[in-house]
C-alpha cells in the first residue's frame, strides 16, 4: 500500500490493520533525478516535519485489540 505521508488523515485511515509501517519519504524522484531530490530536500526542510507529524498523529491511536470494534468510542 502506498499513501501520501504528508496527509495525516490518509495516514490515519491506512494504519489500522498494518503489521509494519515503513516510511521511505523523500522529496522529488531520486530514481529519475537524484540531483533534484537533493535540491528539494535542502530547499524545504519543513516537508520532513510535516511527514513526521502526520506519522506521529496516525500512531497516536492504539491498534484495536482482539474482539474490539473499530466503531467503539
Amino acid at each position: 500500500m502506498s499513501v501520501d505521508v504528508l496527509d495525516a488523515g490518509i495516514v490515519v485511515a491506512a494504519i489500522p490493520g498494518l503489521d509494519v509501517l515503513i516510511s521511505g519519504f523523500r522529496p522529488g524522484n531520486a530514481a529519475k533525478d537524484i540531483d533534484d531530490t537533493v535540491v528539494c530536500s535542502i530547499a524545504d526542510l519543513t516537508v520532513y516535519v510535516t511527514a513526521a507529524r502526520a506519522l506521529l498523529k496516525a500512531l497516536e491511536r492504539p491498534p484495536p485489540g482482539p474482539g474490539s470494534s473499530s466503531s467503539a468510542a
